[in-house]
């Protein structure tokens, strides 16, 4: 199934801009559309401030952000009514509509998943192989990439396996700083494919062709794997290479002597989790055979939740009353925590639409792409023009990610909704766009000691036996699918490995605005800066 995403599907045709000049329902802005610039700073100072600074890690604070930041943009528009009319178009089109269903229906399943004990599960299989030193750390990142996948929550997955696994591997003889890098990296994995997780949900529906239609989530899953199992390949490799014994623990950051060494045999073992909970790991299989065949990720979503509750069920992992209900006057339940746990991304991706689609109309992202691209570039469908805007797309993904303390769902829909019209005049495939954001968004920048994620996890070991040897540096360093994942991409920009014109952009219909002759775009894109 293939969604109808235009992003101004719900503003009136005859108000948009055509190819000879400006319409007038363009917002206009004190000192020009440049001015946008200063509310974006606001929400990037904000973010970093709430993540790195505070460390307040609550998506509902971002999304407060955002909102800062649309009021703040109002103020210095000349014409308030049409900058809120573009606001709206942004907050309410086809695309915001599409997303916030997908990410309910993702929440809801992941809730599913962690219910009914999938994470009970893995740690059984752990036990049952009886492994130790670098082979556990090996495990643990297939157990982390196997429920990063299944629940598309990278912090979840975090929040769920660290304190299961990590104590017991350090006490097996894994190296601490690389057996929590080995977690953190299935997190990213599952992020970065899960068919159910937030970012290849947005990345896929903000990447559009001209005529407004989006890749499948099932074709992106598939597409993607050529990317995100090389990476996963080098990384399985680097840590059974490299993980060494429970010495390793007083080098791997510099923080720790030998003298806590004879501490590790009084850290706890390995728990012994729940045979029980490996059949919640067929909804998994199931939502992935099903958005593969059908293409369709919400029939995918909802065939996972209705398998997993009835296993659930079936198996007693949970009862009727913990799916929905109330106790002492406050609703709660699986579905009631699926659908609030994605409150926060909700508000976050409706708020940044809504500004996006006011600098999309203001001309100010059209006039930047070409200022960086150059004039000629972005208007052929030539390997020369994708390549640049490759380039351009993995340099603003990159640079936006990182100022946003590696909150990827909110870089990606920032830099995948601006960088749409030039990609596709560049004739680049909305796929390969899609790997491209997500990629890049869950490469380098979450590795920096100030991201989230690195802020995150070191907050959960910290309360954890053995955590205190892991530094925020050495996590960073010990990730390894993230730098592979870096390396395996800038490979294929560099070679051209999976790049094509002739996939869905290829089959759209050219738009009014899009074919429109360069000097318009031109002369507007000059005006605009």
């Amino acid at each position: 199934m293939t969604y109808d995403v235009s992003f101004s599907a719900d503003f009136p045709s005859e108000t948009r801009e055509t190819a000879a000049s400006a319409t007038p329902d363009r917002p206009r802005f004190f000192g020009g559309p440049a001015a946008l610039l200063l509310p974006l700073a606001l929400f990037v100072a904000t973010t970093f401030a709430l993540f790195s600074v505070e460390q307040a890690f609550d998506l509902y604070g971002l999304a407060a952000a955002g909102l800062a930041a649309l009021f703040a943009g109002a103020l210095l528009s000349k014409t308030p009514a049409l900058y809120w009319k573009a606001a709206v178009a942004g907050a309410a089109s086809t695309l915001t509509g599409t997303v916030v269903l997908l990410l309910l229906a993702a929440g809801v399943f992941s809730a599913v998943v962690k219910a009914g004990g999938a994470a009970d599960g893995v740690v059984y299989l752990g036990n049952l192989l009886n492994l130790s030193g670098n082979a556990f750390t090996v495990f643990a990142l297939l157990a982390a990439t196997l429920f990063g996948t299944a629940t598309g929550s990278s912090i979840g997955t975090l929040l769920t396996a660290v304190p299961l696994l990590f104590p017991a591997g350090v006490a097996l003889g894994a190296d601490a700083s690389l057996l929590a890098g080995a977690l953190l990296s299935g997190a990213i994995f599952g992020d970065h494919l899960s068919p159910v997780s937030d970012v290849t949900v947005i990345s896929a529906m903000t990447q559009r062709t001209t005529d407004g239609r989006s890749p499948e989530i099932g074709a992106v899953v598939t597409t993607r794997l050529p990317y995100a199992l090389p990476a996963l390949g080098i990384a399985l490799l680097g840590y059974a290479v490299l993980s060494g014994d429970a010495q390793s623990v007083a080098t791997a950051s510099g923080t720790a002597n030998a003298a806590t060494l004879p501490h590790l045999p009084e850290l706890p073992s390995l728990p012994q989790g729940d045979a029980a909970g490996l059949a919640m790991l067929l909804p998994v299989f199931l939502l992935i055979a099903v958005a593969v065949r059908t293409r369709d990720v919400l029939t995918a979503a909802g065939a996972g939740i209705v398998s997993g509750l009835a296993i659930g069920l079936a198996t007693g992992r949970f009862s009727a009353s913990d799916i929905l209900g109330v106790h002492e006057g406050a609703v709660s339940g699986i579905l009631y925590a699926g659908v609030t746990g994605m409150g926060g991304i909700i508000l976050l991706c409706i708020t940044l639409f809504a500004f996006t689609e006011v600098v999309t109309r203001s001309g100010l992202g059209e006039a930047a792409v070409e200022k960086l691209l150059g004039t000629n570039t972005v208007s052929e469908k030539s390997t020369g023009g994708a390549l640049r805007v490759e380039i351009l797309l993995a340099a603003a993904t990159l640079v936006v990610t990182t100022l946003f303390a590696a909150v990827t769902s909110a870089s990606t829909a920032l830099v995948g909704v601006l960088a749409n019209d030039p990609a596709n005049r560049a004739g680049l495939d909305p796929l390969r766009r899609a790997h491209l954001l997500t990629g890049f968004a869950n490469g380098l920048p979450v590795l920096m000691p100030f991201s989230a994620f690195i802020l995150i996890l070191t907050g959960i070991l910290s309360g954890l036996p053995g955590g205190d040897a892991v530094t925020p540096v050495a996590l960073g360093l010990s990730s390894f699918y993230p730098l592979a994942l870096t390396a395996v991409l800038v490979f294929s920009i560099a070679t051209g490995f999976g790049r094509t014109t002739k996939g869905l952009a290829a089959k759209a219909l050219p738009s009014t605005n899009l074919s429109a002759p360069r000097s318009a775009r031109s002369a507007r894109s000059e005006a605009a800066l």
